[in-house]
């Protein structure tokens, strides 16, 4: 190498002359040698591009020595380019893919907004004004589809509707409607007596006329609420009237509810839920807050509002629906129906196109298949989920204390007689009035107990965002390109530049209604004192052991005379602390021993008896032991403690910081009810006492007693998977680190050693000659070249550094870089490798669902009138100990026959509110509880079942016999059925995981649709994506099918058999003898007792759950009584007492039952990898970019010089 050339002079030997001759053409025309000289300037900046480019690899592929090298060069930074490309093209499909994740918080608002309660009667005309008007015989003409589905007489078409030609059908329902001031007898708001009827707007809905509380109408303020609690709500005793019921729209009788913003459309039979006479319903409100993204997100939510129904002008798809349905007719018929909402004040429809057009056309919307209705999620949408629970109504003190306030004077007899028409009354001082109409009245089932209230202050947000955002984008290639061949976006000007210039606590092993906390409990009526509650039962609250038990504020509701199944599901919920949004707390509660727990209800319950012991230097005694402080005597709390209580509630600032917490344990009951108690519990708990043999009067007494005393409640985890909540950083330090991707690599971390190569070896080696000295000095001079061109930043400063200072700082600098990209990448490693991943909740639309499969069971499981004479069998026992099936030939056979048939259970049947059913769509099964029937269970040749409606009218309908006249033993304590809900082909474990329905009662189960999506291995949820293989009829995989069937095997292989009430399993024998079934009973126990889980049952891959909300009315309403008797009129035999007796037998035998789509929108939780492949390498190229500007070429040159060396060494070069 000659000392004297330039660096650009060498650069351009090397590449303008690589092993080649180049003779000039000396000639002395100019335009030749004016394209020579362009040439050579773009020979010359093109070796200055090259060797100053900060794209890794392009100097080797042009300056090496070897065309070996530089073909491999070439390969190698083809190869990178290739890969880039691929992740490049990856990327931009997953940003244009626009998928979302969501964001789950919990927010705090010290005064929300109170919303709209609307309240309509099942009963839509009263039978007074019906009669009055002389309009009796156009009734049929209104709801003729109705009375056809009823299964009535057809209507009269013989009648001349010109006459009714001018009738005012809008009009007519409102005024033939029940008016709010017979409906509502006491209101009161936030615990004080301030509302009545005039707080109501009257509204026409599809039930008729209705009254909404709180609608901000009519110069009306909307409400606010400081404090949630049954207490600090909407607290009303409302009349249902039944002897103003008329006609046979509907069988039950009470009041339908809906809880709904105030600029929502009022659609209260589709997604209210009902109350019953006689009882005192507790509708406790969560608020849930859904924000969802437009286009071109999946979520494509509808972010507009409604403009053609004046008031209603928030967007939900339930309206959209009803406005669909709407300008279907109004398209077909030229108007509307009279309870349609009113579009564009289009004209109301008469009796003719009623009859001519409006009814037929209906027919054929609701017999399209297609949809004919498009409508996406709303954008911003807000809901108040109420949790039901009941007590009855009224006690026996609120009966004696309003029979006081009138001066009446009564026996023991007529207060009992006035006992029983409070149950079902309206008001004292109307019901008295004359012993006729007192006397008339004690039939009447008419007046219940409603309140309605924020269970908490706190409230629930669902944001979607997006999973992927541009940030994101240009995040992950910059890491791919500073990781693939350590570019930046400067190294694409570059081009350009050069060519142009983030005791002990008790414990469960299993869910299900047998494997919790079982009670039989005595609410004690007979000493009930005073009049601090008009309801009669207990509340109960299940709660974390370390937070303070707040039951009347937070706890549910359970009535004398039902069994109570409070099936639980566990939440836990992960806020984050300042400086995060969630600005949780996370510290204890010190100021009350041993209830450290820190929640919101806590902290308020402490704020307002520290208001409390500041202002009066006490506290009440029910409240909260602070610090020891002492209680309030008679003389302070009359004259400090309620005068502060009321200035404290009466202020409208937030006097109370309470954030939520940043760890809380939640657990949410599903609640069901059946009839408690049976007659077969009522002896055997007589025998039990040692009581006389009972008559028939005197087992009624009991019943009675019982019934308004003692109670069943059942409290379990109905799974043993539970939800968690949390929120994590949308942006961490790695995430931040990794901008060093999106933002290139500044030009000082790329800068390359201007000047000649200088060789930094300190040539000691003078006793070196001859071929050792030769390879040394190649050695020398490659190592050199490596240093000067090396991509990896700092190496040059390290060998090349003029002083010995300089080179150290830099060595330690470069060493210090490289321990930090290290510890990064072994970070980013391992937080690959736990495979981590997030969960993405969205709300999807199907116009067609399937319907689900609704199995129904008996709590009996031998029927009295099979088994009665098969003594040997020892059915008639407390447990199942002495029984011995060993004479039953076929034990399948056996429970198939003496179980409740399906022709004996069904009273009526209904699909989607126009065809009749029958037996023949129900297909029996056998499970835990014996026979039971599945209604579309998709077996048999029956095809599945479609929806294309939301609503109570658009699913399943049953009256459905409970036939407890056919009860034995004492093993079904309780009376009535229980439903599951569930998925075609998967195992109805219906025992553990349905909910109960009791005779007496109108059972609305409006279910919701939600589907899971869980990643298999390695992740964590480590789902199965397999199916049920040993039970042939059931191939859909559940966990707790696979529990069932893991506790069978168990069985089998400590008993050689399994229960007689399992079928299906292959190739095994049920337990018959004696012996075989006390060792399955003993294997049972043993189960469930063993320490080690001997059961592997993951999740399933993708699951699909059917979630029912239920709400109950009374059944059988006076409408359908007066017709069963009607039907009979003709039979001499009804006398009164007989009529008496059959209306009993009727509520303790029969029942109605609604399953429906509460809307068909479904919720999907999935489970989405949260550290990708391409994430890691990005972030590693970040790393990589940011510590040490290197790059997987970079790699390759240490490879290459170090190939170098040994070929050196070996003489190969």
């Amino acid at each position: 190498m000659d000392p004297v050339l330039s660096k650009t002079e060498l650069q351009e030997t090397k590449y303008s002359k690589r092993g080649k001759s180049c003779d000039v053409n000396h000639t002395s025309d100019s335009q030749t040698a004016q394209v020579s000289s362009q040439k050579a300037e773009i020979e010359k900046t093109w070796n200055k591009f090259v060797e100053s480019s900060t794209l890794h690899g392009l100097l080797h592929v042009f300056s090496s020595s070897t065309r070996t090298r530089r073909f491999l060069w070439a390969v190698l930074l083809l190869l990178a380019m290739m890969w880039f490309s691929f992740q490049f093209f990856k990327l931009i499909k997953k940003y244009y893919g626009y998928q979302v994740t969501t964001k789950v918080s919990l927010k705090y608002d010290p005064m929300p907004t109170f919303p709209a309660v609307t309240i309509c009667n099942f009963n839509v005309f009263k039978r007074s004004v019906v009669r009055t008007s002389a309009y009796e015989e156009i009734l049929p003409q209104l709801h003729a589809s109705v009375v056809k589905k009823m299964g009535l007489p057809d209507v009269n078409d013989s009648i001349d509707l010109n006459k009714y030609h001018d009738l005012n059908l809008t009009q007519f329902y409102i005024d033939a409607g029940h008016q709010s001031d017979d409906t509502v007898g006491h209101c009161i708001w936030n615990g004080k007596p301030t509302c009545d009827d005039r707080n109501f707007t009257s509204v026409l809905t599809s039930m008729g006329l209705c009254h909404t509380f709180n609608s901000g109408r009519d110069g009306q303020p909307i409400l606010r609420v400081k404090q949630g609690g049954s207490n600090r709500g909407l607290h009303l005793i409302l009349n249902v009237g039944q002897e103003e019921y008329y006609g046979t729209v509907s069988y039950a009788a009470g009041l339908k509810v809906l809880v709904h913003d105030q600029q929502t459309l009022p659609l209260v039979s589709q997604l209210g839920f009902a109350v019953s006479p006689g009882t005192s319903t507790f509708a406790a409100l969560k608020k849930q807050r859904t924000l969802n993204l437009p286009k071109p997100y999946e979520g494509n939510c509808y972010d507009k509002e409604i403009t053609s129904i004046p008031g209603y002008n928030k967007y939900t798809i339930p309206s959209c629906q009803e406005i669909c349905v709407t300008n279907f007719v109004i398209n077909k018929c030229g108007c509307r129906d009279a309870l349609m909402p009113d579009i564009n004040n289009t004209k109301v429809c008469g009796l003719r196109e009623i009859k001519n057009c409006l009814e037929k056309e209906m027919i054929n919307f609701h017999s399209r298949i297609d949809d004919q209705c498009e409508c996406p999620v709303p954008c911003d949408s807000i809901s108040y989920n109420p949790i039901l629970s009941y007590a009855d109504f009224p006690s026996n003190n609120f009966i004696k204390t309003s029979i006081e306030q009138q001066g009446l004077n009564l026996t023991t007899d007529s207060l009992e007689e006035k006992q029983e028409y409070m149950r079902h009354g309206f008001e004292v001082r109307r019901a008295f009035s004359s012993v006729r109409s007192f006397c008339y009245s004690l039939s009447q089932k008419n007046q219940l107990e409603l309140r309605v209230y924020f269970q908490e202050l706190n409230y629930q947000v669902i944001e979607e965002i997006p999973a992927y955002n541009y940030e994101s984008l240009l995040g992950e290639i910059g890491g791919q390109v500073g990781l693939c061949v350590g570019a930046s976006l400067l190294t694409v000007l570059e081009f350009f530049d050069d060519t142009q210039d983030g005791q002990p606590i008790l414990r469960v092993k299993q869910g299900g209604s047998n494997r919790g906390l079982h009670l039989i409990l005595n609410v004690g009526q007979k000493e009930y004192y005073g009049t601090a509650s008009y309801a009669t039962g207990l509340k109960v609250l299940v709660h974390d052991q370390q937070t303070l038990p707040l039951v009347s504020q937070l706890g549910f509701a359970v009535s004398p005379g039902t069994s109570t199944f409070a099936a639980l599901k566990k939440l836990r919920t992960l806020n984050l602390p300042k400086p995060y949004e969630g600005n949780c707390y996370d510290k204890e509660i010190t100021s009350i021993p041993g209830y450290n727990k820190y929640t919101i209800p806590s902290c308020q319950e402490i704020c307002v008896t520290n208001f409390v012991i500041n202002k009066c230097g006490c506290r009440d005694a029910l409240m909260p032991e602070i610090n020891n402080t002492k209680v309030c005597g008679l003389r302070e709390i009359k004259n400090c403690l309620e005068k502060e209580m009321s200035n404290f509630h009466s202020r409208i600032d937030d006097q109370c910081e309470c954030p939520v917490p940043c760890d809380s344990i939640s657990y949410n009951p599903i609640l069901s009810y059946a009839d408690f108690p049976s007659d077969n519990f009522i002896v055997n708990y007589i025998e039990e006492q040692g009581g006389p043999n009972l008559t028939t009067d005197s087992l009624e007494e009991e019943q009675e007693r019982l019934s308004h005393n003692l109670l069943e409640l059942r409290v379990y985890f109905q799974e043993l998977n539970y939800q968690v909540i949390e929120e994590i950083p949308a942006f961490n330090y790695e995430s931040l680190l990794e901008m060093s991707g999106t933002e290139g690599l500044p030009p000082n971390f790329d800068s390359k050693i201007n000047g000649t190569a200088r060789n930094k070896i300190n040539p000691e080696c003078n006793d070196v000659s001859g071929e050792d000295a030769s390879k040394t000095s190649a050695i020398r001079e490659l190592w050199n070249g490596f240093v000067e061109n090396t991509t990896l930043h700092g190496l040059s400063y390290v060998v090349t550094g003029k002083s010995r200072i300089r080179r150290i700082l830099w060595a330690v600098f470069l060493l210090t870089a490289i321990a930090f990209f290290s510890y990064q990448s072994i970070s980013m490693l391992k937080k690959y490798f736990s495979f981590p991943n997030t969960t993405k909740v969205s709300l999807k639309y199907d116009s067609m669902p399937d319907f689900p499969a609704v199995t129904i069971c008996n709590f009996n499981m031998f029927r009295s009138s099979v088994v009665k004479n098969l003594t040997s069998l020892g059915l008639g026992g407390a447990t199942y100990e002495n029984v011995d099936f060993s004479t039953i030939t076929n034990n399948t056979q056996f429970l198939f026959d003496a179980g409740h048939q399906i022709n004996d259970t069904m009273h009526s049947c209904l699909w989607g509110g126009k065809q009749t059913c029958d037996y023949r769509n129900f297909t029996p099964v056998l499970t835990n509880m014996g026979l039971c029937h599945t209604f579309n269970s998709g077996k048999d040749g029956q095809s599945v079942l479609k929806v294309n409606e939301a609503g109570a009218d658009s699913g399943l309908y049953l009256i459905l016999n409970v036939q407890q006249y056919e009860y034995f033993g004492i093993q079904a304590i309780s009376a009535g059925l229980k439903i599951r809900v569930h998925r075609q082909n998967t195992l109805p474990i219906v025992g553990r995981l349905g909910f109960s329905v009791g005779p007496g009662t109108s059972v609305f189960a409006g279910i919701r649709k939600k589907r899971v999506i869980s990643l298999p291995k390695p992740y964590e949820s480590n789902c199965y994506d397999g199916k049920m293989d040993a039970i042939s009829d059931y191939t859909t995989y559940t966990v707790s099918s696979c529990m069932s069937l893991c506790e069978t095997r168990f069985s089998i292989k400590e008993c050689g058999c399994r229960s007689v009430q399992i079928s299906g399993l292959n190739g095994t024998k049920p337990c018959k003898t004696n012996k075989e079934l006390t060792c399955f009973i003993k294997a049972y126990a043993n189960f469930r007792t063993l320490k080690k889980n001997q059961c592997d049952c993951p999740v399933p891959c993708n699951a699909i759950s059917y979630e029912p909300y239920l709400s109950y009315a009374a059944f059988p309403s006076e409408g359908y009584l007066s017709r069963y008797f009607k039907a009979g009129e003709n039979n001499t035999n009804w006398t009164s007492e007989k009529i008496k007796q059959t209306q009993e037998w009727l509520r303790q035998n029969f029942l109605e039952l609604r399953v429906y789509f509460q809307d068909l929108n479904y919720q999907v939780i999935e489970e989405t990898p949260a550290y990708e492949l391409e994430s890691l390498l990005g972030e590693i190229g970040g790393q990589v970019g940011l510590c040490v500007g290197a790059s997987l070429l970079t790699v390759l040159e240490f490879c290459d010089v170090i190939l170098g060396i040994v070929g050196i060494r070996m003489g190969l070069r």
